[in-house]
């Protein structure tokens, strides 16, 4: 296979994974996309600053992600919302953003979009075809242990960077937050019966080191940040992030500060 590829990245172990595939079927990945939003006034203006969607890794950790992979990243920004109408509103200035940076890669010779999505397609997809290019989902079909053997075997490592514990009402969840996903880890999240890759929301991760970077990412990491959701977030902000995030009322979160070296 030969191509000229941009792949939709989210910092996490399916956009490391499908990395890796893409370049040993013999596409060349010419650039990263990287979906953000602006992040001000989240949880009482602690998480602050432009991040990526859903995970809150800061910008310039996604940067050094690129560096370290040798790509060009391109970054796709949406403002706040404060309300889930505002969400839904701004689905089509999304989705036209997403077109006009697929066109020009178009015409800088790109020939296909790339994600990292295995059960379901996604909102970024909907206008690969229009602009002449053909969607890849590398890891479509597999199944979530598939996914798990194939990034643990290939060296890629992983740290637990967002856990959420609403879901299962597992308090043990957060301090699993800022823990490497190691076989230990792995296997708590089995014991519990939860997604053993937080496909469901219950927690995110970044990928630090692996096949793709050229040195493991130089990453500090700050303290761990646990809210309550009801008593840092408006009712408004709370409908916002239940489409952003699987969050809900009552729910408590944990993050984990990220820096660059």
């Amino acid at each position: 296979m030969s191509g000229k590829v941009m792949l939709m990245w989210a910092g996490g172990k399916e956009s490391a994974l499908v990395y890796k595939k893409l370049v040993d079927a013999g596409y060349q990945v010419a650039k990263l996309c990287v979906l953000t939003d602006e992040g001000k006034g989240v949880y009482n203006n602690t998480l602050r600053g432009v991040r990526t969607q859903r995970n809150f890794i800061p910008i310039e950790v996604i940067q050094a992600q690129a560096a370290a992979i040798g790509v060009e990243l391109v970054q796709i920004s949406i403002a706040d919302i404060s309300s889930l109408r505002e969400y839904y509103d701004s689905l089509a200035e999304w989705a036209q953003k997403c077109q006009q940076v697929y066109s020009e890669f178009k015409t800088e010779g790109g020939t296909h979009i790339a994600f990292g999505y295995f059960n379901s397609m996604c909102l970024e997809s909907k206008n690969v075809g229009v602009v002449g290019l053909e969607p890849l989902y590398p890891l479509m079909g597999m199944i979530e242990e598939q996914i798990v053997d194939d990034f643990v075997t290939s060296g890629f490592k992983a740290k637990i960077i967002r856990t959420n514990r609403n879901l299962y009402g597992l308090e043990a969840m957060h301090h699993l937050c800022g823990c490497e996903w190691d076989a230990n880890v792995r296997q708590e999240i089995r014991d519990n019966n939860i997604s053993v890759i937080g496909e469901d929301g219950s927690f995110g991760m970044i990928c630090f080191d692996g096949p793709i970077y050229n040195t493991p990412l130089p990453i500090v990491y700050g303290e761990v940040l646990r809210f309550n959701v009801d008593e840092h977030m408006s009712t408004a902000k709370l409908s916002d992030m239940n489409a952003f995030n699987v969050l809900q009322v009552g729910a408590t979160r944990a993050f984990l500060q990220m820096s660059i070296q």
